[in-house]
């Protein structure tokens, strides 16, 4: 905390928490190349030294289990070599490289209402494209996900900190789920998660809470049900509340159950990760993540928000969380004010910074709205 407000210190000194971020899109994603290079040094000429680069775990972890740092080293050094006192913040994908999810397949979520759709493989591809559909990706349940991908990430890690580019790293921004944002896989229009992983999850969590059998058939109202025949709620009980937008907490309780373990599951692979990151550096680094989105998740906040904010916040190994402003309509037009998706004061009150993620286009690029378009150049003349 630094005048009242949580900020970024780098060596002692207090620094204005605004990033420069480069995309994880083919074309702008490799800081060697042309345009990213050039967009770098054009931000570190005006003063913007606090950079951030995407990695993921597709760029480090081979296939044979080695954990190959050239490319990595190679993202550092094409900051570096354009500004040289940059402060590197890399937003690192620690969902499973692709060849994993094929060789564990039993690991993949499963939807209640949709089959996993394989990833468009065509021209250059963008590691996360396919995100918001019901890709084949892997359950945030699955145990043997975080057990691997932590000791891969410990791994990385140390290599990373041997090298002369390590120096400069200042932050890691753990991102998993759609888009790296922490949503659960399907959230936007389908129903995760059937898997295995998840039911074993889910039975684990109703016997930490409950403690008896006896405890859960009084809370669930079912003389039958036991810790190990407990079952994830079908489509159709999910689709169907009794009471219009709410649930009935003594009928429906197993429903209303299943989305709280969904909800710790994510939280448990944020606070996983991010401790892995705190612990494994040699020095203090700052740790953040995409969360603590509560407006605009599109009508899906229960299959795929983020609902354990405040365990997130509570967290020693969170420094900052992050997310782009609101999409909805109106949001993102010109003369209109900006809209953040989270709830900032608590944010704040918990020692923990907000950082805004502005991922609009500009005005400049062509728009398909023609009266919007129209308007805008209307209004750009007077």
């Amino acid at each position: 905390m630094y005048n009242g407000r949580p900020t970024v210190f780098l060596n002692n000194k207090p620094e204005y928490p605004m990033f420069y971020s480069l995309t994880d899109v083919p074309g702008g994603r490799w800081t060697w190349e042309e345009v990213p290079r050039y967009n770098l040094k054009s931000f570190c000429d005006i003063g913007m030294k606090l950079i951030q680069v995407d990695l993921a775990f597709d760029h480090v972890w081979a296939p044979d289990g080695s954990i190959v740092t050239d490319t990595a080293q190679r993202q550092l050094r094409g900051v570096l070599d354009v500004c040289p006192d940059a402060a590197v913040f890399i937003r690192f994908h620690v969902n499973p490289p692709k060849w994993w999810q094929r060789k564990y397949p039993e690991e993949n979520t499963v939807y209640a209402d949709a089959q996993p759709k394989p990833d468009i493989r065509w021209g250059i591809q963008r590691l996360i494209e396919d995100d918001e559909e019901t890709p084949a990706r892997c359950s945030m349940a699955s145990q043997r996900w975080k057990n691997e991908a932590g000791q891969k990430l410990r791994e990385f890690l140390a290599k990373l900190q041997a090298l002369p580019e390590g120096n400069a790293l200042a932050g890691v921004q753990v991102a998993g789920g759609v888009y790296g944002e922490w949503h659960y896989w399907g959230f936007l229009e389908n129903e995760p998660d059937m898997s295995q992983p998840m039911q074993t999850y889910f039975r684990q969590w109703l016997k930490d809470k409950y403690q008896t059998d006896r405890a859960l058939q009084q809370a669930w109202q079912n003389k039958q049900v036991t810790f190990s025949s407990a079952t994830l709620p079908t489509l159709n009980e999910r689709k169907e509340a009794k009471f219009g937008i709410f649930r009935d907490p003594v009928t429906e309780r197993h429903v209303i159950e299943y989305y709280e373990a969904q909800h710790q599951v994510v939280a448990d692979g944020i606070l996983h990760f991010c401790r892995t990151v705190k612990e494994n550096w040699p020095r203090p680094i700052i740790t953040g993540t995409f969360y603590g989105y509560f407006y605009s998740v599109f009508g899906r906040e229960a299959a795929g928000g983020h609902l354990q904010l405040q365990r997130v916040l509570q967290s020693p190994h969170i420094d900052y969380l992050s997310g782009p402003g609101t999409y909805y309509p109106n949001a993102v037009e010109m003369g209109e004010p900006y809209r953040s998706r989270s709830l900032i004061n608590s944010v704040a009150l918990h020692g923990k910074l907000w950082l805004d993620e502005m991922d609009q286009q500009t005005p400049l690029v062509p728009l398909k709205d023609k009266n919007f378009a129209q308007s805008l150049q209307k209004s750009i003349a007077q």
